[in-house]
């Protein structure tokens, strides 16, 4: 892929990892996952970035029972960020 369509799809996963509903993340997961390999180092260090500031955002919002509201509770994500974190280990 040449820089302008990587650029283009990094926005879009930013769009959808802070602005789509749970559900419409959870249906592209699969199809992003599928094509990890396919992204340079630089979009997956900000893709781990931004998931991560998900998993932090959620964090503050926890109350003091350790629940989450269903609009903060980002744990769906948890699978891509952890294959977003091997695909970038498997390439060091």
């Amino acid at each position: 892929m040449n820089d302008e369509k990587l650029i283009i799809l990094l926005y879009a996963f930013r769009y959808a990892v802070h602005r789509i509903p749970t559900q419409a993340l959870a249906a592209i997961q699969s199809e992003l996952v599928t094509n990890l390999h396919r992204f340079p180092d630089w979009m997956l260090a900000q893709m781990e970035r931004d998931l991560e500031w998900n998993f932090e955002v959620m964090e503050m919002h926890r109350d003091e029972d350790g629940r989450v509201s269903l609009d903060d509770d980002c744990e769906f994500q948890r699978p891509i960020l952890e294959a977003i974190k091997q695909e970038r280990e498997a390439r060091k």
